[in-house]
């Protein structure tokens, strides 16, 4: 695996030999060891750490070299996103990657910071790309702890440890299973959290053609009606979900699963086996709602 040597070397061979793979390795050694600057500070509270994590990362959006060097303690180290053992940071050779024409875009979400007499913790994550210098890019988000020591009367890093940050798929898949299993106990409020105020459904195979696609909007009435006509006590729905695929981000993904059941109204009954449907989920307050939604998409 790449040394922070190399990873902080990389950007001034323009050849593109590297793969993708070793790239995205690369980016997040920087990226662990080159969020390791600060910005003077005295004061020994929670604050005074999180403006210096952001003096950090404003100096490496900055693509300020003369500043990254001044602020470590000697041996500074971290773990990067490679999963590979911890590694010195070397911070010439940093300065030498950004000149070559590396550059930032970052910001924190969700920062905090932890103090302990004259040592600290600040967590959080980072939003934002990398732009290598042959053009290409390394696209976050990332989680990034940093440990810092008081040491002549500024904080600075002693060890970084920065990784993937893994998507959310239990809790956009949790969705699809608490929707479902809110029609099984006929709880319409429990089916309609589950949903935005803005719903696009489309369904394969209706009136008898199995070519046909057809569609719907619906807006947050209707949405509330048509919950509650599936949530009485004259219908009954049984579905078992199997997730196929779920592909997910910060914001927004789809969720692809293969279901088996039937439901009876007054209208009529059916049943359901082996269907294909794709459910697209987005965050919205924090919390996965259903948005949208395409029926025997695999028929």
């Amino acid at each position: 695996m790449p040394s922070a040597y190399h990873a902080a070397n990389f950007a001034s061979n323009p050849s593109g030999r590297e793969s993708m793979t070793h790239l995205t390795r690369t980016a997040l050694v920087v990226a662990s060891f080159g969020l390791l600057t600060v910005g003077g500070v005295v004061a020994d509270d929670a604050d005074d750490v999180v403006t210096a994590a952001q003096d950090l990362l404003d100096t490496y959006n900055a693509g300020d070299t003369k500043k990254m060097s001044s602020f470590y303690v000697d041996g500074a180290t971290g773990f990067s996103g490679n999963g590979r053992e911890i590694s010195p940071f070397d911070a010439g050779k940093l300065a030498e990657a950004i000149e070559a024409g590396r550059s930032y875009d970052l910001a924190w979400q969700d920062l905090t910071a932890r103090v302990h007499g004259s040592s600290a913790v600040t967590s959080g994550l980072l939003f934002g790309t990398i732009h290598l210098a042959d053009g290409r890019d390394i696209f976050t988000p990332w989680r990034n702890s940093i440990s810092w020591v008081k040491e002549g009367g500024k904080w600075k890093v002693t060890q970084a440890h920065t990784s993937d940050l893994k998507p959310d798929v239990v809790g956009a898949q949790g969705v699809i299973s608490r929707y479902h299993q809110a029609f099984v106990d006929n709880d319409g409020d429990a089916a309609r959290a589950c949903l935005t105020d803005f719903y696009v459904r489309s369904i394969k195979g209706l009136e008898g053609e199995p070519g046909r696609w057809g569609g719907s909007v619906a807006d947050a009435a209707m949405i509330d009606e048509w919950v509650e006509s599936f949530s009485t006590d004259d219908v009954t729905y049984e579905n078992s979900v199997q997730f196929l695929q779920t592909e997910v981000n910060e914001q927004s993904g789809v969720v692809v699963t293969s279901e088996t059941g039937s439901n009876s109204t007054p209208e009529g009954s059916g049943s359901w086996e082996g269907v294909s449907n794709l459910w697209w989920v987005v965050k919205v307050d924090g919390e996965w709602k259903i948005a949208g939604s395409a029926h025997n998409i695999g028929e």
